[in-house]
């Protein structure tokens, strides 16, 4: 097998950049996932964003349903090409979902409109 072009020899190689870890430990320290966590951060954000927006349910519907598989698909890549066990993508998406509405909670709250504000 080659060695710097994506294959990696202690794994069952798929094709170019796609592979399986054959088991082992990863060998730096994982926890939680990074790109999971942004991720989620990122497409929470996108569509926090666009939904007021968006008139139609459908449409809205649609872009939580994007955001969702879209995070979810982060996190499953990160774990497939054996970059992060499933605890450390679980992690992730878990901090990355209370960071998401810790952030939303307080941009609600300091930006209300037109109810009452104690300044």
């Amino acid at each position: 097998m080659r060695s710097g072009s994506g294959w990696r020899t202690s794994s069952i190689a798929i094709g170019p950049c796609w592979t399986i870890r054959s088991g082992g430990t990863i060998p730096y320290p994982s926890f939680p996932s990074g790109h999971t966590m942004s991720g989620v951060i990122g497409f929470g954000l996108l569509a926090y964003l666009l939904l007021p927006r968006i008139a139609s349910r459908l449409w809205r519907g649609m872009v939580i349903i994007i955001a969702l598989l879209l995070m979810v698909y982060i996190g499953f890549s990160r774990f497939f090409m054996g970059s992060h066990y499933l605890t450390d993508v679980a992690g992730g998406l878990a901090m990355g979902f209370a960071w998401t509405a810790l952030v939303f909670t307080v941009i609600e709250l300091l930006f209300k409109k037109g109810e009452n504000k104690h300044v």
